[in-house]
């Protein structure tokens, strides 16, 4: 199934944003156009556009600055086009994460192919760093839980396992997790201490 979807386009030439409007509309996506950077950025906090596709170089803002911006506020895919190409181009492309760039005269086959791939990687990348955000979390909770059961098993004189059974069981009991559990514990523990 093909995913429609909102497209801020920013091109400083008119016939370029025109072009842009016309095939990306009659593929059925949804289309805001810019005249420059300082403009796309306005357009995408009215609009919260799924995918930017914008010119490199453009008067008030290229497009770079213009996504970093918009990316302060919220993430989103991005293809950058320009008709120039050097190395100190690229090498600003990669360094702020744009994962696709194309080089003017752009055909209809090279915008759908390159809108596919920057959805996708835009995606996936997005789901690798929930999955790690996740795993950080498992692991804080983890070393939170070990040092509650270190402090029963100091304060109630308990073995390793004792102390984890005691925290599960209060937990159980409570019906919390063992991670609150164990952080009332720290918090306890800290407090008197003061």
């Amino acid at each position: 199934m093909k995913r429609i979807l909102k497209i801020a386009v920013a091109d400083d030439e008119p016939r370029v944003r025109e072009y842009f409007q016309e095939i990306l509309s009659s593929l059925g996506h949804e289309v805001v156009a810019a005249a420059d950077g300082a403009d796309l950025v306005q357009s995408c906090r009215s609009i919260r556009p799924d995918l930017i596709i914008s010119d490199l170089i453009m008067p008030k803002m290229d497009g770079i600055e213009a996504v970093d911006e918009i990316r302060r506020e919220y993430p989103i895919p991005v293809i950058i086009v320009s008709a120039y190409y050097d190395t100190s181009i690229l090498n600003r492309i990669v360094d702020h994460d744009i994962f696709v760039y194309l080089a003017k005269p752009i055909e209809q086959s090279d915008l759908v192919s390159s809108i596919a791939v920057a959805v996708r990687l835009f995606d996936r990348i997005r789901t690798i760093r929930r999955e790690v955000e996740g795993l950080e979390r498992a692991i804080e909770d983890r070393k939170t839980i070990e040092q509650a059961k270190g402090i029963l098993m100091i304060k109630s004189e308990l073995d390793e396992d004792s102390a984890y059974r005691r925290l599960r069981k209060c937990a159980r009991d409570r019906n919390r997790k063992l991670v609150d559990i164990a952080r009332s514990i720290l918090l306890s523990e800290e407090a008197c201490r003061r």
